[in-house]
């Protein structure tokens, strides 16, 4: 028997913001929820992406949520509204990330680059690829020594305050090349390095 829901507890129980929201969370939302970006009504569309996205934090089928009132669902849609944009990063952190590179851990480096070549590949199964190595991949630009559950804990404004601040360091770092010449040593090192790295490696919580 399904648990029945007031409209109150379950707008509670949808994020607010980005912060309310782990890193396995939305790696769970971007790799099982199918989200329709075209179509030829887009209030619909929208309350559609609502209902798919809503299920995972009410923990509801996707059936049981379109029986509910349309003005309920204007409201859940309305709450998740944040979505559409990215999180923004966070001008103070508790953790530790990466700040200043001198000289690139290449391995970090490389995987990188590999996770933004998946990410703008056309097929899903390559961007759901990168996405679950998310976490294998902030735990080589935390500082902290965190485990992989930790991580998977993480809110998502969080993580993009770390991705943020490499980034930042990486464009600091490659402004630092001013020769032709050193931009050909390090591509040279990075393309001996992508032909050894076929895919990511699985890692376990230790």
């Amino acid at each position: 028997m399904v648990k029945e829901y007031s409209e109150k507890e379950l707008l509670d129980m949808l994020p607010s913001g980005w912060n309310d929201i782990t890193l396995e969370k939305f790696i769970k939302i971007i790799t099982e929820v199918e989200v329709k970006e075209h179509g030829e009504d887009m209030f619909l569309l929208n309350l559609e992406n609502s209902i798919n996205i809503s299920s995972v934090f009410i923990g509801l089928d996707t059936e049981i949520i379109e029986q509910l009132p349309l003005q309920t669902i204007k409201k859940m849609d309305n709450k998740l509204s944040f979505l559409s944009k990215r999180p923004e990063p966070k001008e103070v952190t508790i953790y530790k990330w990466v700040k200043e590179i001198d000289e690139p851990d290449y391995d970090s480096f490389i995987i990188y680059t590999k996770m933004a070549e998946l990410l703008y590949k056309p097929e899903k199964e390559f961007k759901d690829m990168a996405y679950q190595n998310l976490p294998l991949f902030i735990r080589k630009i935390c500082l902290d020594k965190l485990t992989l559950t930790e991580i998977n804990q993480l809110p998502m404004d969080e993580v993009e305050t770390g991705f943020f601040l490499l980034r930042k360091s990486l464009r600091k770092y490659l402004k630092t090349l001013e020769t032709p010449l050193q931009m050909i040593v390090m591509k040279d090192k990075l393309k001996k390095k992508m032909k050894s790295l076929i895919h990511f490696k699985k890692s376990s919580d230790k």
